[in-house]
């Protein structure tokens, strides 16, 4: 569990997330509500994908009175704004995670089993900061995504 910061009773890892989000939705002309406070909380304490069907039931397991809708709204606001990463795993299947300053990564995921895996490489990034200098384009974020199959469902002889 993060050790929690006495003056705001808010984890310190991801204070400056909050206070980004809640910039993010005064632009907007929205407020940090607490419902939306609440599933940014689970979101950064999850430390892990998760979709949206998941978090309502973990919010609701807790106790936590936050509409279906309201989850659904959130995470895509959180998206918006950065601090929340959307993974599209498949045509009917999209999981988010939290997305911390200065964190930079990519994912390969299993498209039998559907496990995710993180992983960051210094060649990729340079790879897409020399072709966004040939276009003399500015990137704002990005995400490459390689589907296949994990070694453990090749192992097993599992096909998509």
């Amino acid at each position: 569990m993060p050790e929690a910061n006495p003056e705001k009773s808010e984890p310190l890892e991801y204070s400056e997330e909050r206070r980004a989000f809640e910039a993010f939705l005064r632009t907007r002309g929205l407020r940090l509500t607490r419902q939306r406070e609440i599933i940014f909380d689970e979101l950064y304490r999850l430390d892990d994908h998760v979709d949206t069907e998941r978090l309502v039931a973990l919010l609701k397991k807790k106790n936590r009175e936050v509409s279906r809708a309201t989850v659904y709204r959130t995470l895509d606001l959180l998206a918006e704004a950065g601090m929340a990463r959307k993974v599209q795993i498949d045509a009917n299947n999209i999981v988010y995670e939290a997305v911390y300053a200065g964190d930079n990564h990519d994912h390969m995921i299993c498209t039998i089993c559907g496990k995710i895996i993180e992983f960051y490489s210094e060649k990729i990034d340079r790879s897409q900061n020399r072709i966004c200098k040939q276009y003399e384009f500015e990137p704002l974020r990005s995400s490459l995504i390689i589907m296949g199959t994990c070694s453990d469902c090749r192992r097993d002889g599992k096909k998509d």
